[in-house]
C-alpha cells in the first residue's frame, strides 16, 4: 500500500486495515519454523561432539587398562585415573541415546482438516504457529537435558589432568615422607646397635 508523506508517495507495505495481521502471522511462522530447525541442528552438533569425546575417552581408557594390567605397584592410582573416564563415557552414552524428540510436519490430510476447521489463511497460520511453538518448547527441554549431560562430560574429562597432577604431588610428598621416616628409623636402629655394642664392651672388661 502507498501513502503520501511530506508530499511524497512511498510504499509502506501492509497496514492494519488491510493485510498487516496476515503479514505478521507469516513472519512469526517463519521465525518459529527457523527456531525449530536451529534446535534440531544444535542437538545433532551435541551428538557429534559426544561421539568424538567418547572416542578420545575410550582410547585413554584402553591405554590405562593396559597399564593397569602391567603395573603392580601403582594400580590404585591408575584406578583413580580411570574413574573420571568412566564417568565421561557414561555421560557421552547418555547424550548419544535416543532423545525424545518432536518433529514438526504437516500432512495433506491434516491440512484438509485445518481447511475444514478454519475459514482463512490467517487463522490457519496462527494455529500452525501455536503448534510449532509447542513442539519447540518440548524440544528445548530435551535439548537442555542433553546439553547438561555434555557439559558434565567435559567437566569430568578435563578433570583428568588436574587429578593426575594431584596424584603426582601426593605421590611425591608421600615418597619424601616415607623416606624421611625410613632414614630416621635406620638412624635410630644404628644408635641402638652402637649402644648395645658399647654395653657389651663394658661388660667384657674385667
Amino acid at each position: 500500500m502507498c501513502q503520501i508523506i511530506q508530499n511524497k508517495t512511498i510504499e509502506v507495505g501492509e497496514v492494519a486495515e488491510n493485510g498487516l495481521r496476515l503479514w505478521s502471522a507469516r513472519f512469526v511462522y517463519d521465525q518459529a519454523l527457523n527456531a525449530h530447525n536451529v534446535i534440531e541442528t544444535s542437538l545433532q552438533r551435541l551428538k557429534v561432539r559426544a561421539s568424538n569425546l567418547l572416542g578420545w575417552t575410550m582410547t585413554l581408557m584402553s591405554g590405562l587398562i593396559i597399564a593397569f594390567s602391567l603395573q603392580e605397584k601403582h594400580q590404585f592410582y591408575l584406578l583413580l585415573m580411570l574413574t573420571p573416564l568412566f564417568i565421561t563415557s557414561y555421560l557421552c552414552v547418555r547424550v548419544l541415546q535416543s532423545t525424545p524428540w518432536n518433529y514438526y510436519n504437516l500432512s495433506a490430510s491434516e491440512m484438509d482438516k485445518l481447511q475444514g476447521k478454519f475459514e482463512s489463511e490467517l487463522e490457519i497460520i496462527e494455529h500452525l504457529i501455536l503448534d510449532i511453538n509447542e513442539v519447540n518448547d518440548r524440544n528445548s527441554v530435551a535439548l537442555k537435558n542433553v546439553r547438561n549431560y555434555m557439559q558434565w562430560a567435559w567437566i569430568a574429562f578435563l578433570s583428568i589432568p588436574t587429578l593426575g597432577l594431584l596424584l603426582l604431588v601426593f605421590g611425591s610428598f608421600y615418597k619424601q615422607t616415607d623416606n624421611f621416616w625410613i632414614n630416621r628409623f635406620s638412624r635410630s636402629n644404628d644408635l641402638d646397635t652402637k649402644l648395645v655394642e658399647g654395653l657389651e664392651k663394658e661388660d667384657s672388661i674385667p
